[in-house]
């Protein structure tokens, strides 16, 4: 199963707004398989080699969110929900780094 290849651990920050006042907060922590995106992709993405990256998690991530590991904070531009098997859902997490 591909959860047992989530060796990955991860804590998501996403938008808050308290009032008038937006922050990122912590909404939690999850875990999942972290591996550069394909040069395809990253061709696409304007030439950002080495900044682009794909994430394979059960967690509930938005576009908009950051995924911190460890030192590293992602920006998630994209998701792709793959929903083929019963018990299997998982999300393809596209996210880069600055």
């Amino acid at each position: 199963m591909l959860a047992d290849h989530y060796t990955t651990a991860f804590t998501v920050k996403r938008n808050v707004q308290t009032g008038r006042i937006t922050t990122f907060a912590e909404v939690g922590t999850g875990r999942g398989h972290l591996q550069p995106a394909t040069s395809e992709y990253q061709l696409k993405q304007a030439g950002a080699y080495h900044k682009s990256f794909v994430l394979m998690t059960n967690y509930a991530i938005e576009i908009g969110d950051i995924v911190v590991v460890g030192t590293d904070e992602y920006k998630v531009h994209g998701l792709q929900a793959h929903n083929f098997r019963i018990g299997t859902r998982h999300r393809e997490v596209h996210m880069h780094i600055n």
